[in-house]
């Protein structure tokens, strides 16, 4: 049961960390248009 839980939290994280960096490159590729299109 408490593996369980443990591998639940780390699959939590891992995703929580994608959706950061998804963001993150997100915000990135805006200012990388801005850039292109200026």
């Amino acid at each position: 049961m408490r593996l369980y839980s443990y591998q639940k939290m780390q699959y939590f994280l891992i995703d929580a960390f994608i959706l950061g960096i998804r963001l993150l490159f997100n915000k990135e590729g805006l200012i990388l248009k801005k850039i292109i299109k200026f």
